[in-house]
């Protein structure tokens, strides 16, 4: 499940860069490459899974950096002897800026239904933008409860914590578009951002009524 996630976005968000190897690796490294750069987010996204579910851990933010961290650096350092360090900081570059580029192409998804489109500058300028915005945002990551305990207090207040959180990221993301997007883009990102807050609260009830139902195994 993680592996179909993981190629999926790899091959959405680093397109480009891959087409840009083309042209410098021979075609085994370059799959090579995309194999692990997948691999990587997939062992991520397990990595978080399992620990979630995980009643015997305490600290779940904390732990759940701790083998993040473990596991980029592995994969790091493997990736790095192939693509050399020039298009290594390129792939750090672009990994950095996986979720601003993710809401930029779910957004011209979305805006292509009214027969709008962002062009290549707009496109480049507003991922910069919520890019040095993510920077300067301070946000404490929603604490994630014991599920095993299926508190549903609890597990309320993350639900609320965590999209209480989104509001806030969204709020400065309209700050930086407000003076790159027209007004109806702008508009359109509006509504856009309001669509995904009511997906991800449709999402992590899911989320937790899965939980619920492991724990209960």
């Amino acid at each position: 499940m993680y592996k179909e996630t993981a190629n999926l976005a790899v091959a959405t968000l680093y397109d480009s860069f891959f087409k840009e190897l083309k042209l410098k690796l021979s075609a085994e490294n370059l799959e090579i490459v995309k194999g692990l750069i997948e691999d990587k987010m997939a062992s991520i996204l397990g990595i978080i899974n399992n620990i979630t579910i995980d009643s015997t851990v305490s600290n779940k933010i904390d732990e759940i950096s701790k083998q993040t961290e473990m596991i980029t650096y592995d994969y790091d350092n493997k990736i790095r002897q192939i693509l050399g360090e020039t298009d290594y900081e390129n792939y750090k570059i672009l990994e950095d800026t996986e979720r601003e580029r993710t809401v930029t192409i779910k957004f011209e998804q979305y805006l292509s239904q009214t027969n709008q489109q962002l062009d290549t500058q707009i496109e480049s300028n507003l991922i910069q933008a919520l890019y040095e915005g993510k920077k300067e945002l301070v946000i404490n990551d929603a604490q994630l409860p014991d599920f095993s305990k299926q508190d549903p207090g609890l597990e309320q207040e993350f639900i609320n914590n965590t999209l209480n959180n989104l509001a806030l990221v969204h709020e400065d993301y309209l700050k930086k578009a407000k003076d790159i997007l027209s007004p109806a883009q702008f508009e359109q990102f509006e509504n856009y951002l309001q669509k995904e807050r009511t997906d991800k609260k449709t999402m992590l009830q899911m989320y937790i009524a899965t939980l619920r139902m492991a724990n209960q195994k």
